[in-house]
């Protein structure tokens, strides 16, 4: 599947039009799991679901393959961590009525979150106060908010898909040296990409 759209950035007044082509987002879901909260690098624990990985470089510490109900808490939480960490083909969903996000970052560096689906959140990913993290190949659908940076920097978005989403498809507030890249923002009601 390929889509080309075309997206309209708001940035101080200045115009600026980019084309973008969407990826397809795939992987392998198999188990529920309750929503997750890690509160620094010793809460990598397997009843907060990392399967694997000792939270270095080389052996990052794995989130993955979990289906997640957020209607009662954000579905995964991650919050004053800088190991290095990975969450991937998961399904995160139903948080919007509670206000709760799919993956929420608060004071993070080092995480990869990549094939993910988050749909129907208050915001699918929202990253705050958080640098140096890679979102890639994941599906922000029908949620609030795609994907929102607050006070973020140095994070890499690209190969993302944020279709269908009330307010924004991504939205950076209040953030800067972010790259964005190959990012697909389609349907959105208000814009794509908001800077």
């Amino acid at each position: 599947m390929q889509a080309v759209c075309a997206i309209v950035v708001a940035v101080l007044g200045t115009l600026v039009l980019l084309v973008l082509v969407s990826t397809p987002v795939t992987g392998t879901i198999t188990t529920q799991h309750a929503p997750i909260f890690i509160n620094g690098d010793n809460s990598f624990t397997p009843s907060n679901g990392v399967v694997l990985g000792s939270g270095t470089a080389d052996d990052p510490y794995i989130i993955e393959n979990w289906m997640i109900d957020a209607s009662s808490a954000h579905g995964v939480r991650i919050e004053d961590t800088t190991a290095y960490f990975v969450i991937r083909n998961c399904l995160v969903e139903n948080g919007k009525g509670d206000r709760h996000d799919g993956v929420y970052l608060d004071n993070v560096v080092n995480g990869k979150i990549e094939n993910n689906t988050c749909s129907n959140n208050s915001y699918g990913i929202y990253l705050y106060s958080s640098s140096y993290n890679t979102l890639s190949n994941n599906a922000c659908l029908g949620n609030g908010n795609g994907i929102w940076l607050q006070n973020s920097s140095y994070n890499a978005i690209e190969n993302n898909t944020c279709e269908k989403n009330y307010d924004f498809g991504i939205y950076l507030d209040s953030s800067s040296n972010n790259a964005l890249t190959n990012n697909t923002c389609e349907s959105n009601i208000l814009y794509g990409i908001r800077l």
